[in-house]
């Protein structure tokens, strides 16, 4: 099939900042402004227009309209795509979102150059517009006020997280051992949410005595780290159990705290079991 370049110039357009934008994902380095120019319309609009279109590809759409419609669309297929990578072990990230939307508007930019042929004019709509200020004026209007909206959205969102300020936190707990035979024993463990690495002191202390100072504990971001801690507890008596995390660059303050009591009870003639 011969493509007349002219009469399908858009849809050309369209699958090359597709191709460009997969292309950007795929590499290592970027550019902020690049990455934005070629994003943006593959997000707000691209998807939508190509939609349309496929839809209407047997009678052409004045210019306010289109662009109102591919917006619209636009953000309902963004939506349902995130939710689409989603459920999927791939889930949602960067590069199967590009890949995703670049992939969507290439096929349907295809499908649609299958169905113009030789003699639609949709391709020209550009070429067609004249601005008619009493006809297409609340078009107009509508169409600066959806392009004012988006606009601040993405200002917005992306002002807000590039401006906030987060800090990290550490998740430190104790619970009596779930393992058959070592029910006189705690499992101690610290997961780290903070966004660089961090050293931690731990000191186990029983009854409010005898600290015990465990080894040095080092965690990047987002990783994990337990011990098992047997603990000494007395027929029919009880033992205070406390933990005291503290960060290596702070060594004098406590940073975590976390205590149980544990008991071990002998019930019915039994073996003498500990609980919490």
């Amino acid at each position: 099939m011969r493509i007349n370049i002219l009469k399908n110039l858009d849809l050309l357009c369209v699958i090359s900042i597709a191709l460009s934008n997969l292309c950007l994902a795929l590499l290592s380095v970027h550019i902020r402004i690049l990455d934005l120019a070629l994003a943006l319309p593959l997000i707000f609009l691209l998807p939508g227009y190509t939609f349309i279109e496929v839809l209407f590809h047997r009678r052409p759409i004045d210019g306010v309209r289109r662009l109102l419609l591919s917006l619209g669309l636009s953000m309902a297929l963004d939506i349902l795509s995130g939710l689409l990578l989603n459920s999927f072990p791939i889930g949602l990230t960067k590069l199967s979102w590009a890949f995703y939307l670049s992939a969507f508007v290439i096929v349907l930019s295809l499908v649609a150059l299958c169905l113009r042929g030789n003699t639609s004019l949709n391709g020209l709509w550009l070429s067609q517009v004249r601005l008619n200020v009493r006809k297409h004026l609340v078009g107009e209007l509508f169409l600066c006020a959806t392009l004012g909206i988006v606009a601040f959205a993405f200002l917005f969102s992306y002002n807000s997280a590039l401006h906030q300020h987060r800090k990290g936190f550490t998740q430190f707990w104790m619970l009596q051992s779930a393992v058959p035979g070592q029910e006189c024993s705690v499992l101690i463990g610290v997961d780290s949410f903070e966004f660089t690495q961090m050293k931690y002191h731990l000191i186990v202390m029983l009854n409010n005595e005898h600290p015990t100072l465990l080894p040095l504990v080092v965690l990047s971001p987002q990783k994990s780290w337990k011990i098992l801690v047997p603990i000494n507890v007395p027929v029919n008596g009880s033992v205070f159990v406390e933990a005291q995390l503290y960060r290596a660059d702070e060594p004098v303050h406590i940073y975590r705290d976390v205590h149980l009591t544990m008991q071990r009870l002998v019930k019915g003639g039994s073996t003498a079991q500990c609980t919490t």
